[in-house]
């Protein structure tokens, strides 16, 4: 499969002024893989941050998510790009340029969360050998709530992002409107393991994930 090929079929079917990343999210958790240090992984959680190009190549500022490192990595698509977070897949092409932060893998249903841990060995200090593929063939469903605790291993779950800049938001502060926006932007996936047994590390704000999801109805059929 051409990789490079088919995030740019994806991201060109995006209205970036009310995006919605579930094509992609979908993509990446049912047909990719990603083999860190030589072991084979599922993707467990990524948020993604973007941002547009306009006719002269320039940032496009109306549609800038503010959390975008917009670094020069990211103008190039399906490469990694390791930064002081962890590392993204890229999303750069003609459109806009990007990353996606992979926040969590899983293998064996035992989950890893944290996109530190990810990227880099603690230990030695070193990047983790990576590599990014197209051989997954799992058949999991994008949800915006959850009613039970049932299958979470096969649920998708979609919400807001977490441990977002302070010193970004401090800086848009008199932007409430943009700040707002982009606080809230729904570019955050994760799939949890089933009873909520965490075998290494839980994501993070745990609570809030669940606050967020959580429906306050039940049905059984969900």
């Amino acid at each position: 499969m051409n990789l490079t090929k088919k995030f740019n079929e994806i991201l060109g079917n995006i209205d970036f002024n009310n995006p919605n990343f579930d094509e992609l999210a979908e993509f990446l958790f049912n047909k990719s893989k990603i083999v860190i240090d030589n072991i084979s992984y599922n993707f467990a959680e990524i948020e993604i941050y973007f941002a547009t190009i306009n006719d002269k190549g320039e940032i496009d500022e109306p549609i800038r998510d503010i959390f975008c490192h917009c670094a020069h990595e990211q103008t190039k698509t399906c490469n990694l790009y390791f930064h002081y977070s962890g590392v993204d897949i890229t999303i750069g092409n003609n459109i806009c340029f990007g990353g996606i932060l992979i926040r969590g893998v899983e293998s064996n249903n035992i989950f890893m969360y944290g996109p530190g841990r990810v990227a880099y060995n603690w230990r030695s200090k070193t990047r983790r050998h990576i590599n990014y593929n197209g051989n997954g063939s799992n058949n999991y469903k994008i949800v915006s709530q959850i009613h039970n605790f049932n299958n979470l291993n096969k649920k998708i779950i979609k919400f807001s992002r977490a441990n977002l800049s302070l010193k970004k938001i401090k800086n848009n502060i008199n932007n409430l409107e943009n700040l707002k926006k982009f606080l809230s932007l729904k570019t955050r996936y994760i799939r949890l393991p089933d009873n909520l047994i965490f075998d290494q590390h839980k994501p993070a704000e745990l609570n809030s994930i669940l606050k967020s999801v959580l429906s306050p109805t039940v049905n059984k059929n969900d």
